[in-house]
């Protein structure tokens, strides 16, 4: 289970033991997450803030990329 936030953070949880297990951010990185999207095919997430899309590789817990957009995503 992912969960983005308001501090540019993306928590992962556990849901049997209800706990975050690992926490995604950039240093010094403050966009509110508003949405993500998880690739079955590959390990990447995809997190949308208003401007961009950061792109994570889920295996070594970093992003890898980020998409930039004028206006809201």
């Amino acid at each position: 289970l992912y969960s983005g936030s308001h501090d540019g953070s993306i928590k992962i949880l556990d849901k049997e033991k209800v706990a975050c297990v690992k926490v995604l951010q950039e240093q010094n990185y403050k966009k509110s997450i508003h949405s993500i999207s998880l690739d079955k095919k590959i390990p990447l997430l995809y997190s949308g803030s208003n401007d961009e899309i950061k792109i994570w590789n889920l295996m070594y817990n970093s992003c890898v990329g980020t998409l930039e957009h004028k206006g809201h995503i």
